[in-house]
């Protein structure tokens, strides 16, 4: 495998690289140098070349490093947020390996949802929090700025890095609103996902 140029070990060389600036900062209190671990194991699996199964064995190490920085005491919620969200990603690692992925959006995880609840943002008037669920009954808030998002409709959305809006952390982002499969949403609205993954 071309472990070097492959998008799914950039996005969690991405990722990562803002998790250890929490360490550098001492945002996360990470006394045992499990960053600098961590750091050290993704250039290692970078210049791998392994096969799936090396790929996942690298990948289950690096999940448990992150799983003991959950453990420390952090001082920033925003650190908490990227941390989950790298676990998280690196959870969905054996989903992603499967893939044939040619372009960066196909990396990221999405999920079909229903919009349960719709509410004014309390401090950015142009801004509506919803919350969503999936089909495990699972809920998610999802900052939007879409006007006719409704109670009620089903929705796609992508799981991007973390962000907070007036005080509020959305976890995703409307793909699209009406649809219920993957050919329901156009390859041209995909595509435009591909510039997050350049802002990380």
């Amino acid at each position: 495998m071309d472990t070097l140029n492959d998008l799914r070990i950039q996005w969690l060389e991405r990722l990562f690289n803002r998790i250890a600036k929490y360490c550098k900062s001492g945002t996360i209190k990470d006394k045992n140098n499990v960053c600098d671990q961590i750091e050290s194991k993704i250039k290692e699996l970078k210049y791998s070349y392994a096969d799936e199964q090396g790929v996942l064995e690298y990948t289950n190490w690096i999940l448990e490093r992150l799983r003991e920085l959950q453990t420390i005491p952090t001082s920033s919620e925003e650190a908490k947020q990227w941390l989950n969200y790298t676990i998280s990603e690196l959870e969905d690692f054996p989903r992603k390996l499967k893939i044939n992925v040619k372009e960066p959006f196909q990396v990221f995880r999405y999920k079909f949802v229903e919009i349960v609840s719709v509410s004014k943002h309390p401090n950015l008037s142009n801004l509506r929090i919803t919350k969503v669920r999936d089909n495990n009954g699972t809920e998610y808030t999802v900052i939007t700025n879409i006007a006719d998002v409704k109670e009620g409709q089903r929705a796609a959305i992508v799981f991007l890095p973390p962000r907070e809006f007036g005080g509020v952390w959305s976890e995703a982002m409307f793909v699209a609103l009406n649809v219920e499969r993957p050919e329901q949403i156009e390859l041209a609205k995909l595509k435009e996902l591909n510039q997050y993954f350049f802002q990380v």
